[in-house]
């Protein structure tokens, strides 16, 4: 598979080197004493080999073809330094490290250590008594040979390791994208879980308060019907039977006692049952707290806040926290997140402030179905919802008038 930032960098290489051998070619060129029609001819070859190079890079060519590519670059390069021989070493030496340069960048693994060896191999090669444009082509020497393989072999293996490098960054980058996926979605699915089991406990909550409101109606109806079966006895024998009545009233006595006593306790289970429900400082606290074993760090401060503002209110803003939770460690990638409590006179403050991106220049918050839903059941409440930039990070606050939890508080 083609890396297309290996693949870019290469041909940002082979770019530059044939840039800076046409810069030394052009202040040679009058000392190597050739005709000026060969000139034509190194700029009709320079545009070839950007050519190949922008193919390669624009086409999403298979290995093949991107061997066959380094092939005819490699045929350019011999075209382009041949007839200057021994006399301009410099120039071919620029032009074979671009060469290379590219060609291990863009070749997979092995031919992009194969196929530079073999170019560098194949450049050293010159016949004796070669000619070119009609005159005699130098040979190198032996320390221009030397320098030719030398210094492309240090540019291969550089640029084998950086691209090894490259590579392992991309994987490492893809690595940490799916590992912050998976946090993110295990975060979804813990804020979910924990709203599924308040939910789970209010249903059973009002399951055992149906069921204890019957235990009280069926108690209450049973000891007043046997109270009035035996009120009714002991008056219709009281004038002929004045013992026997008095057994129905004591035993009258007794009942309401013990209805009396059935019914505090039904009504002290009832009560405790209705307190069992977790306010919204204690949903906000538990909320902090199953976040204690991850990277993310929540804080709450209820200030002056009242443990409860009543079911309506409590339900409402424990939504808008943990929404404001949820927008800012997938939307802001925060890690450092502040639940704030404020009470006045004239209502209840709750700011959520987190250390994430933010928006950027003069972007606007985007409202999608949690904003949406944030302002439904706030403003149903007859306050609001306001955000922002704020503290190098972001800023989301909810109000609630006091005039919505006046009786609860």
């Amino acid at each position: 598979m083609r890396d297309s930032g290996a693949a870019l960098n290469g041909c940002v290489f082979s770019a530059a080197g044939l840039a800076a051998a046409l810069v030394q070619l052009a202040f040679a060129f009058p000392a190597l004493g050739f005709p000026p029609r060969w000139m034509f001819q190194v700029l009709f070859l320079a545009a070839v080999w950007t050519a190949l190079s922008l193919a390669h890079l624009v086409l999403r060519s298979g290995p093949f073809a991107r061997i066959v590519y380094a092939s005819f670059r490699f045929v350019v390069y011999e075209i382009l330094v041949y007839p200057l021989g021994g006399a301009a070493s410099g120039i071919a030496l620029t032009l074979l490290c671009a060469l290379v340069s590219e060609t291990v960048m863009t070749l997979n693994s092995p031919a992009d250590i194969v196929f530079p060896i073999a170019f560098i191999a194949l450049a050293l090669i010159r016949p004796a008594n070669a000619t070119a444009w009609d005159r005699a082509v130098a040979p190198y020497a032996a320390a221009q040979a030397l320098g030719l393989a030398f210094l492309p072999l240090m540019v291969v293996f550089a640029l084998r390791f950086y691209k090894a490098a490259l590579t392992r960054a991309r994987r490492q980058k893809a690595l940490i994208e799916r590992l912050k996926r998976s946090g993110l979605d295990l975060i979804d699915t813990n804020i979910l879980l924990q709203e599924r089991i308040v939910h789970q406990e209010a249903r059973l909550l009002e399951m055992e308060r149906g069921r204890i409101s019957r235990e009280l109606h069926d108690t209450i109806g049973y000891t007043l019907m046997n109270i009035l079966a035996m009120q009714k006895a002991a008056a219709s024998i009281l004038s002929r039977d004045p013992e026997r009545a008095r057994e129905f009233i004591a035993k009258t006595i007794e009942q309401s006692e013990r209805g009396l006593h059935d019914t505090r306790e039904a009504i002290g289970a009832l009560r405790g049952r209705s307190e069992g429900k977790a306010t919204i400082a204690e949903a906000v606290t538990r909320l902090a707290v199953a976040f204690d074993n991850t990277h993310i760090r929540i804080a709450a401060d209820l200030n002056n806040s009242a443990p409860s503002y009543g079911p309506v209110v409590d339900d409402a803003l424990g939504h808008f926290v943990q929404e404001a939770i949820t927008n800012a460690i997938k939307h802001g990638n925060a890690d450092d997140i502040v639940i704030n409590f404020w009470r006045t006179g004239e209502g209840l403050t709750v700011s959520v402030r987190d250390n994430g991106t933010g928006l950027t220049g003069k972007a606007r918050p985007v409202e999608g179905i949690g904003i949406r839903g944030m302002n439904e059941r706030l403003g149903g409440l007859g306050g609001g919802v306001s955000m922002g930039n704020a503290f190098g990070g972001f800023r989301i606050s909810a109000f609630v008038p006091s005039s919505a939890y006046r009786e609860w508080v």
